[in-house]
């Protein structure tokens, strides 16, 4: 399973829900929301590497305390490596931070020619000039040239530098990494029960861990949920069951659900680019975590191929109860029948662990009960070898029968239902991606999202997810 990304940027995306509620405050000043922070950090990422400092980049910071100040750390530290330096430093103690740091620029106010930026031209160090305006902590690069792609750091780039105070000894340079950053935060923010409604006065300086982990992270950190999980239902569409395990999930984990009875469209990847749309046009900008129910699990593998395609980052991807229809593919008779005889095996220990100390009526109404279900889903599978017309759940078996995944560099978590599905390795998943982790619940003909299986889901669902 793939790690989960640990970084400033992410940190603020997952409490960035509303987008529009306030991140920074500043008296006299417009609020700034939590879409703008994170619109601030990208264009600064971009002017950034059109100045050639790329993710791994040590940049210097010597600004006054103010909103500028945690916003210049909060998108320097998501795009690059942030050495926060006290503003009142003279200019030896500028020179002599900036060679342990071997930093390759100094951001300084625009018009602050003090010892900061003295500091820094005397040793041929970059000179980036903050031009602040707008809502708090808003601010602009000066001359930094056109936004270009980016290239994100990851959890284990260092993404803050300090000095420690060097009272016993010499200042010795400590780094800390994304993933440090957000465990600090998330671990004050807990201890002092921070919420979403609580609001930090800072009056500490921004070039102290305290001042920085503790005011501004610890405070982002609390104000809101993880990042969605994107939900596609089953065949029949119905949300009823993903309802239920958004409720197992609780209130922390936000579930969005795309309802496919409203979303018409001829084949799985055209239905796909259209879930695509809808997810992108509520995220923009990800990282995405995407789970399948069934069908939806076809679905779900066509939007990350649709994702990727588009330049974004699939974070997570689960599938529940979903066999890849092209699992015989390639099969010789021999592991052909031992997977239906594997099949079969389960299905009756399941059938059996079910009705097992039940009274008679309650064995022949289950009986009665799976017989009509064997009818029906054979019928459909018939159903969907015909032309049209058909039912919605006829035309999705049918685009089931079409369904060709393509190999994707993703790891993805199975959740089988032994019995339910051929006995197949790894449901057949395991040449489309690049790792497999298989998860066995219990036998249950409903299928996943029943009172037997949803506690176990739920739970192995949130232990992945962070």
């Amino acid at each position: 399973m793939s790690q989960r990304l640990e970084t400033v940027r992410t940190l603020i995306r997952q409490s960035a829900v509303p987008a529009d509620r306030a991140a920074l405050l500043a008296p006299g000043r417009q609020p700034l929301s939590y879409g703008g922070l994170l619109e601030l950090i990208e264009r600064t990422g971009g002017r950034l590497r059109a100045l050639g400092l790329t993710a791994r980049a040590r940049i210097a910071v010597a600004l006054p305390n103010g909103p500028e100040a945690a916003s210049a750390f909060l998108a320097l530290a998501s795009c690059s490596a942030c050495a926060p330096l006290n503003p009142a430093l003279r200019k030896n103690d500028f020179e002599a931070a900036l060679g342990s740091l071997r930093a390759e620029a100094m951001l300084v106010e625009e018009g602050a020619e003090g010892p900061a930026a003295e500091a820094a031209q005397a040793l041929g160090v970059s000179i980036l000039r903050l031009r602040k305006g707008g809502p708090a902590g808003w601010f602009e690069l000066v001359d930094a040239g056109e936004v270009r792609e980016l290239d994100w750091p990851g959890s284990d780039d260092t993404a803050l530098l300090l000095h420690t105070s060097g009272t016993t000894s010499r200042p010795k340079l400590v780094p800390l990494t994304g993933a440090n950053l957000c465990a600090s935060a998330r671990h004050i923010a807990q201890s002092l029960a921070l919420t979403a409604g609580d609001r930090c006065l800072n009056i500490l300086p921004l070039f102290h861990i305290h001042g920085l982990a503790a005011a501004p992270l610890a405070t982002l950190a609390s104000g809101g949920s993880r990042p969605p999980l994107y939900a596609v239902p089953g065949h029949e569409g119905v949300l009823t069951g993903l309802a239920n395990l958004s409720r197992e999930l609780g209130a922390g984990q936000p579930v969005w659900a795309f309802d496919l009875r409203r979303i018409e469209a001829p084949d799985i990847a055209t239905l796909a680019a259209r879930c695509t749309d809808l997810l992108l046009e509520h995220d923009p900008r990800g990282a995405y975590r995407l789970l399948g129910i069934c069908f939806g699990s076809y679905v779900a593998v066509k939007v990350a191929e649709e994702l990727i395609d588009r330049g974004k980052t699939v974070e997570f991807l689960a599938l529940v109860d979903a066999l890849n229809p092209q699992w015989r593919r390639g099969l010789d008779l021999k592991p052909l029948i031992a997977a239906y005889l594997g099949q079969l095996r389960e299905k009756l220990r399941g059938h059996a662990a079910l009705v097992r100390n039940r009274p008679p009526a309650v064995v022949l109404s289950h009986l009665g009960q799976r017989c009509l279900a064997f009818v029906r889903n054979h019928g459909t599978n018939l159903l969907a070898r015909l032309p049209e017309p058909a039912t919605a759940a006829i035309r999705h078996r049918r685009m089931v029968l079409r369904f060709q995944p393509r190999p994707l560099a993703l790891n993805a978590v199975l959740f089988s239902l032994p019995g339910r599905r051929p006995s197949a390795a790894a449901l057949g998943w395991q040449g489309v991606f690049a790792n497999v982790e298989v998860v066995n619940l219990e036998f249950d003909p409903r299928g996943a999202l029943t009172a037997r299986n949803l506690p176990r889901l739920a739970a192995e669902l949130a232990r992945r997810l962070g």
